[in-house]
């Protein structure tokens, strides 16, 4: 413990040092300012003490503001330079998770107009946590579309249950079953309640790409479980498209370990980043 605190010393020592010297630039043209200044009511040799000392100063404040500004348009460029590599990145991932998608639709024979998968990746950034969309794919455009960037544990319905219980089916008989399913309670597998995320309001307000009668979806668990990276999620407008039997089928598609490889690696490249930088990056690709 004294071992910790005293790095925590040093560190703030560090930073004050660090942002103290930022200034020097600025506090030695001040510096040279007052000593030229004050020729003006100084005679004899210390005049020309001062004039050559105020000359120094200013000579000195104006390099090394200079070396400064470089520095940091340096350091700016390589920042900028990084993020383009790691935006980079995390797109050839989105691209990866998009092909393992197709593949596995394909595989369950789940490639039709009526059909669509979502892989979701769960990140958390200290301040809130949720479901970021990372690949859709179907065979109909109009369910391809994203809708939310971001969905909050706090707001989401069959999804939230997939997160908590590792694995879910559902089946609306109503065309709006989906909907309800935001604003009505709901139970666990063990029985429990659950409370619905959403106001009946808040739902009805929501703008959906698609309002779909059956789900099933698993999660992406990583070290045996012990890792939670996300959820694949197929959503049907058929009512007994997707039932139990699919769900078995999809836990056990060898497509899904290759997957969850895939998902421990995204993890790791989107844990780097805020939710907010997350979500507009989303927002970007939903748009283009």
């Amino acid at each position: 413990m004294t071992t910790v605190r005293y790095h925590h010393i040093e560190d703030g020592a560090a930073r004050a040092m660090h942002r103290a010297f930022h200034y020097v630039p600025e506090a030695l043209n001040t510096l040279s300012t007052l000593l030229l200044g004050a020729l003006g009511f100084i005679d004899g040799n210390i005049r020309w003490l001062l004039l050559t000392l105020g000359g120094f100063l200013f000579l000195a404040g104006t390099l090394l503001g200079r070396k400064r500004d470089r520095d940091y348009r340096y350091e700016r460029d390589k920042v900028a330079r990084l993020e383009a590599d790691n935006l980079e990145e995390r797109n050839a991932m989105r691209r990866v998770l998009e092909r393992l998608a197709n593949d596995l639709c394909h595989e369950l024979s789940l490639w039709d107009e009526f059909t669509r998968v979502t892989i979701y990746g769960h990140i958390d950034d200290g301040t809130t946590s949720g479901f970021l969309p990372l690949a859709r794919c179907s065979n109909n455009p109009r369910y391809e579309k994203l809708g939310r960037a971001f969905y909050e544990d706090t707001q989401v319905g069959y999804l939230g249950a997939a997160w908590e219980d590792g694995r879910v089916q559902r089946s609306f008989r109503s065309t709006n079953g989906a909907r309800e399913n935001l604003w009505k309670p709901s139970t666990d597998r063990e029985g429990t309640k659950r409370k619905p995320p959403l106001t009946r309001e808040q739902a009805e307000a929501l703008t959906l790409t698609m309002e779909p009668r059956s789900v099933i979806g698993i999660r992406l668990d990583g070290d045996q479980g012990s890792e939670k990276h996300g959820i694949i999620l197929f959503e049907s407008m058929m009512y007994d498209k997707l039932d139990t039997r699919r769900l078995n089928e999809l836990t056990d598609a060898p497509q899904v370990r290759s997957l969850k490889i895939v998902m421990n690696a995204v993890s790791t490249l989107f844990r780097s980043i805020t939710i907010a930088h997350a979500t507009e990056e989303a927002e970007q690709l939903r748009d283009f």
